[in-house]
């Protein structure tokens, strides 16, 4: 038997080596595949995290809209009266004819305001809520991490962490109470565009709609296709007054001693334009000392023959303040490794600010793909009006006319053709259409709210700021 063992000790040791690193490669490919599925499954868990927040945050975006539109359709009355208007013509009769023509342009503005009003105040809105919740889903994420890094390095709670465990307690309640205000602080920004925005907005409609229709008469004949026409040319004329004053207002901001992003042809309507101003030259300095190291090393004034009776002195106090660095970075890391409890809920208590909240709201809707969304949402919204116009006109006529003819008329709606005046009572009802409060009812709003190219864009806002 010995003789057998001294005969065949290297085929035996070499198969034990051979099985027990065949046994040993199953072992770690079998860990690494288990830690590939949990990687996986903790990738899909997130994923569906992020669906499930980003489709509840959307709903919430258009329920929020939906308690706008009765101010919206408030101001949007109140601008353009045409009840005033129609009261006048009682009050009136010698100016008529003034008061017709004026009844005329008001319904043409009410509209295309109505148009753009909603299209804006949607996109606005859903700008807001994508960048609200991909920062709070941020933050959320972070915490939930740090707990659980924390519950595997530290020990069993003793009788001093309790104290801590109580703060950090309180201090998450102080953060959902801070979260609160912020958010309503920051949905309340948009009182500039229910103010200044949309009154400028209302002013640049008003003088195209006057100026298209200055040479239409109240007893000229207009069908469906005219009216269209009329529209959107409107609503092309708009789209270059906006443009030009984008241009022109970055023109503006781009003066000696400031700088600003180019502005986008929306930006001065649905936000406060604010001028930063250049950063001071210490700026720099601060930053770099911020970040540890020391700028009074390199920052050699005067002139070289003052310099050289304090060389020594200046070497010395190069020499300390390299010490002073050097312990304060030493310091931290060791902070950071004896107390990584600590120094994780300092950074989880870096609070969101209403100003950097303001500044990525500004980014986003000076993007090119914001301007293009809405000049998408407004055409599709006024083919939206015009298929409601269509439907409004062809009711009118056919109760006019009888209905011997009623299904030629809805088959076919150019076979629509009324005086100018008999549209001025269809183009005013549309107001309450177009601004509709229950957001089942209104289909413009569920129609720009389903659009692929709103929900595309703001995949791409939320998805921006949760990988941020």
């Amino acid at each position: 038997m010995a003789t057998f063992f001294k005969k065949h000790k290297r085929k035996m040791v070499g198969t034990g080596i051979l099985i027990g690193g065949c046994y040993a490669c199953y072992r770690y490919s079998k860990y690494k595949l288990e830690q590939h599925a949990d990687q996986k499954l903790q990738e899909m868990v997130e994923m569906s995290r992020k669906t499930s927040n980003f489709s509840a945050n959307q709903e919430s975006c258009l329920q929020t809209v939906v308690s706008f539109l009765p101010n919206l359709q408030t101001i949007i009355a109140r601008t353009f009266d045409s009840q005033q208007l129609r009261a006048n013509l009682d009050e009136n009769p010698r100016k008529k004819k003034e008061i017709w023509d004026e009844l005329m342009i008001t319904c043409v503005c009410r509209c295309v305001a109505s148009v753009y009003s909603v299209v804006l105040l949607y996109m606005l809105v859903r700008v807001q809520v994508n960048i609200l919740a991909g920062e709070m889903y941020k933050r959320r994420s972070r915490s939930s991490h740090a707990s659980s890094a924390d519950s595997l390095v530290t020990s069993p709670v003793e009788a001093g962490e309790v104290e801590s465990i109580t703060d950090e307690m309180a201090h998450s309640r102080e953060e959902r109470v801070h979260d609160q205000q912020l958010r309503k602080s920051y949905l309340s920004e948009m009182k500039h565009f229910l103010t200044d925005g949309l009154k400028t907005l209302f002013d640049i409609i008003e003088k195209t709609v006057r100026q298209h229709l200055n040479t239409v008469s109240l007893k000229d004949k207009m069908t469906l296709s005219n009216v269209e026409s009329l529209m959107r040319s409107i609503k092309n004329e708009v789209d270059m007054i906006l443009d030009d004053q984008s241009s022109l207002s970055s023109a503006e901001d781009n003066r000696p001693g400031s700088y600003t992003q180019p502005s986008g042809k929306f930006t001065h309507i649905l936000m406060r334009q604010t001028t930063k101003t250049q950063p001071p030259a210490t700026s720099k300095a601060a930053l770099e000392i911020e970040s540890g190291s020391d700028l009074s090393i390199d920052n050699k004034s005067g002139d070289s023959a003052n310099e050289a009776p304090n060389c020594s002195r200046k070497t010395s106090r190069k020499q300390s303040s390299m010490v002073q660095s050097y312990l304060f970075l030493r310091q931290m890391s060791l902070s950071k490794y004896l107390f990584p409890k600590s120094m994780q809920s300092q950074r989880n208590r870096r609070k969101l600010n209403l100003s950097t909240l303001l500044n990525h709201t500004r980014e986003i809707l000076n993007l090119t793909d914001f301007s293009a969304t809405v000049i998408e949402l407004t055409e599709n919204s006024l083919s939206y009006l015009i298929r409601t116009l269509a439907e409004h006109s062809v009711v009118d006529q056919v109760q006019k006319d009888g209905n011997e003819n009623s299904a030629n008329f809805f088959d076919d709606n150019s076979n629509v053709n009324m005086p100018m005046a008999k549209w001025i009572p269809v183009l005013d009802a549309q107001l309450y259409t177009l601004c509709q409060y229950d957001h089942h009812i209104n289909c413009l709003l569920m129609s720009i709210h389903l659009n692929k190219t709103v929900k595309l864009f703001s995949e791409n806002v939320y998805e921006a700021f949760v990988s941020d």
